[in-house]
C-alpha cells in the first residue's frame, strides 16, 4: 500500500466461498483492515443487479479507487481480453468501465 505500512492480499473464505480484498500489516502480518468484499460487487442494471467475482485488481495512484478485473481471455502471448470494472471506495460503487465488454 502507498503507506509502505501494509499490504493487501485476496482471501477467499473456505465456507462462504466470498471472496476478500485484505490489508495486512508488514510488521506483524496480521489482518488490518477490510478493504471490499466480493459480496459488495453488484452492478447495477435497469431492472437487473449483476454479481461480479473478482479475479484481479489495481488500485488507483491515490488508492481511491480499485480497478477489479475478470473473464480473462487471451488473444496471442501476453495479452488478454478481459472485463474491468471501477469500484469508488469512498461512495461504495461499482461501474462498469467499458459499455462494450471486452
Amino acid at each position: 500500500m502507498k503507506d509502505g505500512k501494509h499490504y493487501s492480499s485476496f482471501y477467499t473464505h473456505p465456507d462462504t466461498k466470498e471472496t476478500y480484498i485484505l490489508e495486512y500489516e508488514y510488521a506483524t502480518g496480521k489482518v488490518s483492515d477490510t478493504i471490499l468484499k466480493s459480496s459488495e460487487l453488484k452492478l447495477m442494471i435497469p431492472n437487473d443487479i449483476t454479481k461480479i467475482t473478482m479475479e484481479n485488481y489495481a488500485f488507483s495512484d491515490d488508492e481511491s479507487k480499485i480497478m477489479i478485473s475478470n473473464s480473462y481471455e487471451s488473444i496471442y502471448r501476453h495479452s488478454t481480453k478481459e472485463l474491468n470494472y471501477i469500484f469508488d471506495r469512498k461512495t461504495r460503487t461499482l461501474q462498469n468501465l467499458s459499455d462494450y465488454g471486452k
